[in-house]
């Protein structure tokens, strides 16, 4: 997606792969239908920064399930269908453990390369309160959020 920063990325990203013998075709999407191109499923791998929500139930919903839209190949599995009924039926107890288990089994399987680009950094001591994020995706508090 031009505009992400990706020029600077890429080459490290298509190293990295070339050594485990995967080539890559890098087709840069712009314009008003570059969001839909890439959620069309045309593409059997995208770069593509998917953030932490900061709901584990949210982003399972919308990343990991086959009815999610950013689960772009729209694949069942059998495995986070069945943890995603215990996160529905089950008790308070039961969805969260089904939620780590969805999140390790993500891991194991290693449906997404997890890529860290730390701009954000934050020191405190434990007197200071974070009541509420404001960053729409959860992702990190705000300056205004510490108290």
């Amino acid at each position: 997606m031009d505009g992400q920063n990706h020029d600077v990325l890429m080459p490290y990203v298509t190293q990295q792969l070339a050594e485990l013998n995967i080539t890559v075709k890098q087709v840069p999407l712009t314009g008003a239908n570059a969001i839909g191109d890439l959620l069309s499923g045309t593409y059997p791998v995208v770069l593509w920064q998917l953030g932490n929500i900061g709901d584990s139930v949210q982003d399972i919903d919308i990343v990991v399930r086959d009815t999610g839209y950013w689960n772009l190949e729209h694949q069942k599995d059998e495995y986070v269908d069945e943890q995603w009924d215990i996160i529905c039926t089950g008790t308070d107890e039961e969805a969260e453990a089904a939620q780590k288990a969805i999140n390790q089994y993500i891991i194991d399987q290693a449906w997404f390369a997890p890529m860290v680009n730390p701009t954000s950094f934050y020191a405190h001591t434990a007197n200071v309160v974070i009541d509420n994020v404001s960053d729409l995706e959860g992702l990190a508090p705000k300056l205004r959020d510490f108290q």
